[in-house]
């Protein structure tokens, strides 16, 4: 997504006052009424801080205090990480500090030049019980807005609290925000609409005159008195004193704008950069370096930075002279750019990422990640290997260091464009599968789609290929596919991977050249699929809610349906079908289905319903710990020990977003959509 930021300088000139003749109508937009927020300065509910909060510190320390709240009430702790995560804007005010955007836990504040990151979303309105997703930043004065896939918010104070200004009921959000003297105006996405306000956004007024082939609003910018409106391939301008807007450039393809001062600049997608110092009156054309597509720029400090979204790992291009000449920058680290840069007044440049904040001190010629304290990071699988705790974060896999609990990164054997699909354990060594090649951009250019085996190095610092690139023996996709789950029992692997329009089970053994395609046939479909392996027995829920089971590392299947308890009544659609996890304990097979738990103590032949103590009947991400099951459901995360009846309520969900249990020593994890792990003590 496109973002724009006007760069601070203190060379710029003052905007003109200006008088506009707007032929539109006024519309009139609910202005809700702003929720009470508390000032009561700095906290910090994580427990191994960062050792950088201080009730001295001017802007004071903003949480989400209905988050906070609720996981005081409830018990839960965050841990101190892991750091990370999506960010999809940034800003720099002119003191220094920093704002960064994230996709579901609101804005981070940086007073320090971003060596520690703190919540500030203070007033900040949820959306389906998550903070919103924050697309772009503005400033005038000392006020700053922020541009929510919702909302437009403000705040007067530093960020230590946001008001409401209103709300646009369009999906995409705010996409653009920038002034004109007193005038505020916004870009709203999908919308395709400009508006403006005078009174602060107390009311607007919609200005899209002859603002045609619109396709999306993706932002604004302005130079002197001159406002500028990006859609998706096209930019529109509007002069001071006008009533309709102007195509800039007919027939060129236009990816992205930036302003420093008075000057304009443009990508173009035949490989130009458009510079104008006359608010679009003249344009001056030069050669852009060549890049893949989704250009994106960024000027501050009289140089322009050149990168693209799509490349991976990050390739960013710097001109010290207004484009005619450039030099190519290597972060050198394995991600690509998301979104925005930005330059703060210690001359500092930063660039968003899907894994944090890139940092750099000299101009780009060399990167760092600073993310300390910024905690946006999606936690899908937890497990417990050898007494440690291990999380994965997208395409990185981190560790619950017992000294501090903190987490520490693992060393990939993969670049930023894999995808961990789970982990598995089989004697005493730790597996994951990753997607290796899962970019959008990389597919569509013709990149295999393929995955691979890994596992933990023997010192637990690095990941180490088993099998690099995973092939079967199907003439489909050259024999690649991509692995959504896998299980391993001694050197044996099992893995469900996408074939065509549906999924289909393989096996490989240490040594051999191709994983084998399945000894049986089932209707393929996207639902997701299930697995659990135990020694030489292996069960399968293809879509439909069927089990089916081999005793033989799956040479021979039988179809074990018609033994579920009210299989008949069972819906034969994929996305409801019965059967939704699966899991030994022990030599016990569990199932979550749309009737309950159910268990098998004889290898599936009869099955037993076990729903007693849960609140909505059944459960979900089963784990196991010892003897004793684990599941979550809205109403709270449960446990059963193998063998009884009866579920214990043990802990409400300490975020709305949970997405993988642990236990480990005697404490509950969980790991959420955007929120890094919570934990809590299982004693009473």
């Amino acid at each position: 997504m496109t973002r724009f930021q006007r760069p601070y300088s203190l060379d710029a000139p003052k905007s003109a006052t200006m008088v506009e003749i707007v032929d539109a109508p006024m519309i009139e937009i609910p202005v809700p009424k702003p929720m009470p927020v508390n000032h009561g300065g700095a906290s910090n509910s994580r427990e191994a801080g960062d050792g950088n909060l201080s009730a001295g510190n001017a802007l004071g320390i903003a949480k989400d205090s209905r988050n906070e709240a609720q996981s005081k009430q409830n018990g839960w702790t965050q841990t101190d990480g892991p750091y990370g995560g999506s960010v999809t804007a940034l800003h720099a005010t002119p003191d220094g500090t920093l704002f960064a955007g994230t996709t579901g836990m609101g804005i981070f504040r940086s007073t320090d030049g971003s060596d520690s990151w703190h919540p500030a979303s203070q007033g900040l309105q949820k959306i389906y019980g998550m903070l919103p997703g924050i697309n772009t930043f503005a400033q005038k004065g000392n006020t700053l807005y922020a541009g929510t896939i919702g909302d437009l918010f403000s705040s007067s104070d530093g960020g230590n609290s946001w008001q409401q200004l209103t709300r646009f009921p369009f999906p995409g959000g705010i996409s653009g925000i920038t002034t004109i003297g007193e005038r505020l105006y916004i870009g709203v996405r999908r919308d395709e609409s400009v508006y403006f306000s005078d009174d602060d956004g107390k009311s607007w007024t919609r200005m899209d005159n002859e603002l045609t082939n619109r396709e999306m609003l993706l932002g604004l910018v302005a130079s002197g008195t001159t406002l500028f409106a990006k859609t998706e391939e096209n930019v529109f301008y509007r002069r001071a004193g006008e009533n309709w807007w102007t195509e800039l450039s007919p027939g060129s393809k236009i990816y992205t704008l930036a302003v420093s001062g008075t000057t304009v600049y443009a990508a173009t997608k035949d490989n130009r950069l458009l510079r104008s110092t006359d608010e679009g009156k003249t344009w001056v054309s030069t050669e852009l370096p060549q890049m893949l597509k989704d250009m994106r720029l960024h000027v501050a400090a009289g140089k322009v930075y050149a990168y693209s979204y799509s490349q991976y790992p990050a390739k960013i291009f710097r001109s010290d002279d207004d484009g005619e000449t450039w030099n190519s920058i290597h972060p050198q680290v394995d991600t690509g750019i998301t979104s925005a840069m930005t330059v703060s007044s210690r001359n500092q440049l930063y660039a968003a990422t899907g894994h944090g904040i890139l940092r750099s001190t000299d101009g780009g010629d060399s990167w760092e990640f600073a993310n300390r304290g910024l905690i946006s990071t999606h936690v899908g699988h937890l497990t417990v290997f050898k007494n440690t705790l291990y999380a994965t974060t997208g395409c990185d896999i981190f560790k619950l260091t017992d000294s501090d609990l903190s987490w520490k990164p693992i060393r990939r054997g993969w670049d930023s464009t894999g995808s961990v699909t789970n982990f598995a354990i089989s004697g005493d060594v730790l597996y994951v599968a990753v997607h290796e090649t899962i970019n959008r951009h990389q597919m569509e250019n013709g990149f295999p789609l393929t995955s691979g085996i890994f596992r933990l190095s023997d010192d637990g610092a690095a990941w180490v290929p088993v099998d690099r690139e995973i092939k079967s023996d199907t003439d489909k996709n050259n024999g690649r596919h991509l692995v959504d789950r896998f299980a391993v029992s001694a050197d044996t692997f099992y893995a469900l991977m996408q074939v065509d329009s549906g999924h289909q089970l393989f096996r490989w053994k240490k040594g051999e050249t191709l994983w084998t395609g399945p000894k049986f046939e089932w209707k393929l479909g996207w639902t997701w699929m299930l697995l659990a392996v135990s020694g030489k027995t292996v069960y399968v829920g293809p879509p439909h809610g069927e089990i089916l089971r081999s005793f033989d590392e799956g040479e021979s299947w039988t179809n074990i349906s018609q033994n579920l308890p009210n299989w008949e009544e069972t819906p034969a659609y994929p996305s409801h079908h019965g059967v939704s996890d699966l899991t030994f304990v022990g030599t016990t097979i569990y199932a979550n289905t749309n009737n309950g738990v159910i268990r098998s103590t004889d290898d599936g032949d009869t099955w037993t319903t076990v729903n007693a103590g849960l609140d909505e009947g059944n459960v979900g991400g089963f784990i196991t710990d010892g003897t004793m099951l684990y599941g979550r459901n809205p109403g709270g995360i449960f446990r059963l020990k193998d063998g009884e009846d009866n579920w214990e309520r043990v802990a409400s969900l300490p975020y709305d977003m949970a997405e993988s249990l642990a236990v480990h020593r005697g404490m509950l994890y969980v790991g959420t959509g955007n929120a890094g792990v919570f934990r809590i003590s299982l004693e009473k």
